[in-house]
């Protein structure tokens, strides 16, 4: 977000002395281009913390009312393993 700033404040500065206009020019396709880089790795971040602990709240239930199937492990790997292309059958 720095990056875009100081785009900003250079174009900006641009009316009065014309080279920070270039620069600001420059400078804003850079900070657009990382801004969304970093929107992507914090989806995919928030995406995994998600995928990792849906299950948590499912696990409070006690042995009644939430029995323990052998299905869970193959969820769990489903789960770990998602989007690396290695799946186990």
């Amino acid at each position: 977000m720095r990056l875009g700033g100081r785009a900003g404040l250079y174009v900006l500065l641009g009316v009065v002395r014309w080279p920070a206009a270039v620069a600001g020019a420059d400078a804003s396709p850079v900070a657009w281009r990382r801004g969304r880089e970093r929107a992507e790795e914090h989806a995919e971040l928030a995406e995994s913390t998600v995928d990792v602990h849906l299950p948590e709240p499912f696990d409070r239930f006690d042995e009644q009312t939430h029995p323990v199937r052998a299905s869970l492990g193959h969820t769990g790997t489903e789960r770990f393993s998602k989007g690396s292309g290695a799946r186990r059958r």
